[in-house]
C-alpha cells in the first residue's frame, strides 16, 4: 500500500514541507543583524537538501525561492557581496562533502530528472492518469461526489495496465492532487470550496504586493503559491503539519490586506 501513516514519513512530503517553510527565511536574511549569514546558510541548505531528497515537485519550488533570495540580497545594501559569496561558497562546500557520503550515485538524480519528463511510462504517467481518472470520477457524481474516503476503492475500477498498481501488490491511496481528489470525493461544493480558499489566498497575497513590495509580503505570497503547487502534486490535506501552515496563512493574510487597504486605499 502507498498509505503513509507516519508524520512526514515520505521523502516527497518532507521535501515539500521544508520548501513550504523556507520562505520564512527571506525576511530574516535581509535584517542588519549578523545572524543573517546563518539564515542564508540555512536557506541554501534547505534548497540543496530538497534536491538531494529527489522530490521533483520540490525541485520546481527551489527556482522561485532562489530567485526571491537573490532579489533580497541584491536590494539589501547592508550585506556586502563578499559576505554573500563567501557564505554561499562555504555552505556549498560543506553540503558537497555531506552529499558525497549520503548520495550513492549521481545517476540517481539524473534518473529522477529524466523520468520526470517521461509521460509514456513511470511515476509521471501514473500521476497524470490518477488526476485524469479522478476527474472522470467527479463527472460520475458531480454534485455530491463519490463519498469521502472512497477514492482508493473507486480508482481501482480503471485499467491498471502499465501502472505501479498493475501487480496488485500496492494500491494508490491518494490522487497526489488534492484538487482532483477533493472534486471526486466531495463533488462540486467541496472541490470549489478548497479551490476558492487557495485562490483567494493567492489573490490577497498579490494585492498586498501592489502597495508594498516588501520581503514579508514576498514571503507570504510565495508560501501561498507553494501551497497551491503542493496541492497540485501531493496531498497536504491529509497532513496536520500542512494544515497548520494553511490555517496560519488564512489568519494573517486577510487581516494584513485590510490594514493595507485602510492605508493605501487600493481596493
Amino acid at each position: 500500500s502507498y498509505m503513509v501513516k507516519a508524520s512526514l514519513g515520505h521523502r516527497n512530503l518532507l521535501a515539500h514541507f521544508i520548501m513550504l517553510l523556507t520562505p520564512v527565511l527571506l525576511p530574516l536574511i535581509s535584517n542588519k543583524h549578523k545572524t543573517r549569514v546563518w539564515f542564508l546558510a540555512i536557506l541554501i541548505w534547505s534548497i540543496v537538501l530538497c534536491i538531494a531528497m529527489l522530490s521533483r515537485g520540490a525541485w520546481i519550488l527551489t527556482i522561485p525561492l532562489f530567485a526571491a533570495a537573490l532579489w533580497i540580497l541584491n536590494s539589501n545594501q547592508s550585506i556586502s557581496k563578499t559576505t554573500i559569496i563567501a557564505t554561499i561558497a562555504i555552505t556549498m562546500v560543506v553540503i558537497g562533502v555531506f552529499l558525497a557520503f549520503i548520495l550513492d550515485d549521481f545517476y540517481t538524480i539524473q534518473h529522477q530528472f529524466i523520468t520526470a519528463l517521461n509521460i509514456e511510462e513511470g511515476n509521471t504517467r501514473d500521476r497524470l492518469l490518477l488526476a485524469y481518472r479522478s476527474i472522470l470520477l467527479f463527472l460520475e457524481a458531480p454534485l455530491f461526489g463519490i463519498g469521502l474516503g472512497d477514492w482508493p476503492i473507486e480508482i481501482m475500477k480503471f485499467d491498471q495496465t502499465g501502472m505501479a498498481t498493475a501487480s496488485g501488490i500496492i494500491q494508490y491511496q491518494n490522487a497526489h492532487n488534492d484538487f482532483a481528489q477533493k472534486f471526486a470525493e466531495s463533488g462540486l461544493l467541496g472541490g470549489l470550496s478548497y479551490l476558492l480558499v487557495l485562490s483567494a489566498g493567492m489573490i490577497m497575497s498579490l494585492l498586498r504586493l501592489k502597495p508594498n513590495f516588501s520581503e514579508v509580503n514576498v514571503m507570504i505570497g510565495l508560501t501561498w503559491a507553494f501551497y497551491f503547487w503542493i496541492s497540485l502534486t501531493n496531498y497536504p490535506m491529509e497532513r496536520m503539519e500542512f494544515l497548520i501552515v494553511l490555517a496560519i496563512l488564512m489568519a494573517i493574510t486577510p487581516s494584513t490586506v485590510i490594514k493595507l487597504n485602510q492605508r493605501y486605499h487600493y481596493l
